[in-house]
């Protein structure tokens, strides 16, 4: 589990799993986050989740002796693939972007401005936050 602030954003989350490789080369050590998922299809929340994971686990100096992250992946249960991230860019270039996307969603939810439009129904099932957005699951006929 990790629990903290980054940049002034209050971020916890429980990481499945932590792969850790041994650098030949320099005497140290990268990481791999990788999170478990049921299904294949990532929402766009799922797309922060790790970045963020990345960014408490790099601003918190007694998991840093664990190294650095060097990547991050989502396993899928279903078919046994992990899909790793990120792809075009630096580890540091992914968890600034998704800072800064996380700090203007906090900024937009403080000013009463969120969107649930993007959410597929199926999503809602289990919700624990149905009653504040106003969608519902299933329709009655």
């Amino acid at each position: 589990k990790l629990k903290g602030e980054v940049n002034g954003l209050r971020l916890k989350g429980k990481i499945d799993r932590i792969d850790i490789k041994r650098l030949r080369e320099e005497n140290g050590e990268v990481v791999a986050l990788i999170d478990y998922k049921t299904g294949s299809a990532l929402s766009s929340i799922d797309s922060l989740q790790l970045p963020l994971y990345a960014a408490l686990w790099q601003s918190n100096p007694p998991l840093l002796k664990g190294g650095f992250v060097e990547k991050v992946g989502f396993y899928s249960l279903k078919d046994g693939h992990i899909d790793w991230y990120p792809r075009k860019t630096t580890i540091k270039d992914f968890i600034e972007e998704a800072l800064t996307e996380a700090k203007s969603l906090v900024a937009g939810m403080r000013e009463g401005r969120f969107s649930t439009e993007s959410v597929k129904d199926d999503s809602c099932y289990g919700c624990h936050h149905r009653a504040l957005c106003g969608r519902t699951y299933g329709k009655l006929s």
